[in-house]
């Protein structure tokens, strides 16, 4: 069974299911996988209990259960956190997705202590791949492949979004679609028409990096191609339309996100108003300036309130974000208890608007001190008040 592990800042459950719903549709075979999203064996899914890594006895028993339930690939999200912790200490990595870096997971106690421990670790998984698929579209592409170099790497194949890059693997022909993007995969053996079900050229390299999995382990390319444009992500640009109102559920949760987002949506719906709602969660505080600089530079309005406060004060984390985002002089609202935040965020919306609900993507539960309570989940509110229009 051949282990394919991806890592990076943003992108990595997206590129994970990509990889799964490819390799399951081109091989045949039972797949199995781990990531933020659950774990599945191949046979049964389970819940990870919040983790995007689970702890290593979950891992490799989920290893063994895929084996013996005849799986010829698994598909394993693999966190800095998770490395740092050798969750998934001893597992070969045949193939291995590097997507981008950028400041994340940092500060918290259960997070890195510095930006630059953040970085090691990611850098040591990339040295574990044997054959290693790195984004020649981020800064770090060099260094990365000296990783590779010095570890376990018998291949490296580079993935771009720039035809012009000289990468292995590339993209041609991008084009917005109306759920979606269109364009054209390029690799040395084979060159095929592919879409992905969600918007922004980042969700091109998400795919890219797939069927450079896919051009490696010489796979079929347009059955690979079909999965890829059925993949769909609960929490992952999830949109909601009609009556010319969109509504967007999005697990962004950091800057990088939210500048890609709040961009692409800015392309596409260029005459309406982009607001944007989202918390920080307790013991975040690194994220708050990034997060508010780029919705007060790029939504019309931002909708603040609570995204699990954990042991810090709602109200408090509230005002904050609120004065992080005056500061840059953006536009914002307080609305502390998110679903009466969301539902206001809804009701305001009028033909052309855009509404991205960012922060909790799946989630159907906020912690508040050391207590989780039930939240219906920004998707349900979304659909709920779109079907109803």
């Amino acid at each position: 069974m051949d282990i394919i592990t991806v890592t990076g800042t943003k992108g990595t459950t997206t590129t994970t299911h990509f990889i799964y719903d490819a390799v399951k549709a081109a091989t045949g075979k039972p797949t199995a996988f781990v990531s933020t999203m659950g774990i599945f064996d191949g046979k049964e899914p389970t819940d990870n209990e919040g983790f995007t890594t689970p702890p290593a006895p979950i891992v490799h028993e989920c290893v063994k259960r895929a084996e013996a339930n005849g799986c010829g690939a698994f598909a394993l999200e693999l966190s800095s956190i998770g490395e740092k912790e050798g969750r998934a200490a001893g597992l070969p990595f045949k193939y291995g997705i590097f997507t981008n870096f950028a400041p994340d997971h940092i500060g918290s106690a259960e997070e890195h202590a510095t930006l630059e421990e953040y970085y090691f670790y990611k850098r040591q998984i990339v040295k574990r791949y044997e054959n290693a698929i790195l984004n020649k579209d981020v800064e770090c592409f060099d260094d990365m492949v000296k990783a590779s170099h010095e570890g376990n790497g018998k291949r490296v194949i580079s993935f771009s979004t720039n035809p012009a890059s000289g990468a292995d693997v590339y993209a041609k022909d991008i084009q917005r679609t109306a759920d979606g993007m269109a364009f054209t995969v390029v690799t040395p053996a084979w060159t095929v028409c592919a879409s992905v079900g969600m918007p922004g050229v980042y969700n091109v390299s998400n795919a890219l990096a797939a069927f450079a999995v896919v051009y490696l382990m010489g796979l079929d390319p347009a059955v690979s191609a079909q999965a890829i444009a059925a993949t769909k992500i609960p929490g992952r640009s999830e949109t909601y339309s009609k009556k010319g109102r969109t509504v967007i559920v999005d697990y962004a949760h950091n800057s990088i996100s939210f500048n890609a987002l709040l961009t692409e949506m800015r392309i596409r719906h260029p005459d309406g108003k982009i607001r944007i709602l989202y918390g920080v969660g307790g013991n975040r505080g690194e994220r708050r300036r990034g997060m508010a600089h780029e919705s007060a530079l790029l939504a019309d309005l931002t909708y603040v309130t609570s995204d699990n406060p954990r042991d810090e004060d709602p109200n408090e984390l509230c005002r904050t974000l609120a004065e992080l985002i005056q500061a840059d002089n953006g536009k914002c609202e307080i609305i502390v208890e998110r679903e009466a935040a969301v539902r206001k965020a809804l009701q305001d919306m009028a033909e052309g608007d855009v509404l991205i609900l960012a922060g909790k993507g799946p989630e159907t539960s906020i912690t508040i001190g050391n207590v989780t309570y039930p939240y219906p989940g920004d998707a349900k509110l979304a659909s709920d008040f779109i079907n109803s229009l």
